[in-house]
């Protein structure tokens, strides 16, 4: 028989294959679902049966991590509200930044007729203001709670999109976007520096690699739920629209921006309560 230690190594070092396949299965049909409903049509029965079968294979998967001792997703995670919380922020974060940045760039070339190289100079303050902010924002989680840093962000956010909801004409002025497209920039990087941070310090240090492949993974898949959703606002909006082309491209990304500016409250809503003094760690005397 073999030592405790030993025994614990042994399981440690163990690797849960059928999660692990079940997972990239779940992922994998669920992305070519999203990805493909644009052309095949979101309420197609092709969608659908894929859609179905991506929430059957996930459905599986919890099942499965319930019951083995390894498990590639410990659901148990979810428990700590601070760590839910987390990967509340970080999911609507892709949400935002990957679905709502695309149609941007349909707004500026579509309505305002921009070429590429003054769409990317429109857009360059935006990334320089997110990397600044994300410095700062790993300044402000050391002296403030991060649950009040991350709503921060998701305010500015959501004070970015409306404005630039707002904004979003076929005739406005392109340097009248700067400002709010800064404060969109500004809040992506405050909200999202302490989000991995937050879900490292309530968990089990043994876990490291699990919380970082969970919020990754969190990351990638609001990414594509972004796209899709917000994709279907931009659609039904400027489909067989009779207006001309420039109006109906900015009143679907007008619209796409006041969802985002919605999603953002909601983070706010939910981010505050969860990533409370209560739910941290104390500080260390």
């Amino acid at each position: 028989m073999l030592p405790a230690d030993a025994c614990g190594a042994d399981q440690r070092g163990r690797i849960d294959w059928t999660g692990t396949a079940l997972l990239i299965a779940a992922l994998a049909m669920g992305n070519l679902a999203l990805l493909r409903g644009e052309d095949q049509g979101r309420g197609s029965a092709a969608t659908l049966t894929t859609l179905t079968i991506a929430a059957a294979l996930f459905a599986a998967l919890v099942v499965l991590q319930s019951r083995v001792s390894t498990p590639i997703l410990d659901l148990a995670l979810f428990r700590k509200p601070a760590f839910t919380g987390a990967a509340i922020a970080v999911f609507m974060s892709r949400v935002l930044t990957g679905g709502g940045m695309v149609y941007f760039v349909q707004y500026f070339q579509g309505s305002l007729q921009l070429n590429p190289t003054q769409t990317g100079l429109l857009l360059t303050p935006v990334f320089v203001a997110q990397m600044a902010a994300g410095l700062l924002g790993g300044k402000l989680f050391s002296r403030f709670v991060p649950g009040h840093v991350i709503a921060g962000g998701y305010i500015c956010k959501a004070v970015g999109a409306a404005t630039l909801a707002l904004a979003f004409t076929p005739t406005v002025s392109p340097w009248f976007l700067t400002l709010p497209l800064l404060i969109w920039g500004i809040g992506g990087g405050i909200a999202g520096a302490p989000v991995m941070a937050v879900a490292m310090n309530v968990t089990d240090k043994a876990r490291a690699g699990m919380v970082a492949g969970t919020i990754t993974s969190l990351a990638s898949i609001g990414a594509g739920i972004g796209t899709a959703v917000l994709g279907a606002v931009y659609t039904s909006r400027t489909a067989g629209a009779a207006a001309p082309a420039e109006a109906a491209i900015a009143s679907g990304a007008s619209t796409v921006l006041y969802c985002s500016a919605g999603l953002a409250v909601i983070a706010v809503a939910l981010v505050l309560p969860l990533i409370s003094t209560r739910n941290l760690p104390k500080p260390a005397l």
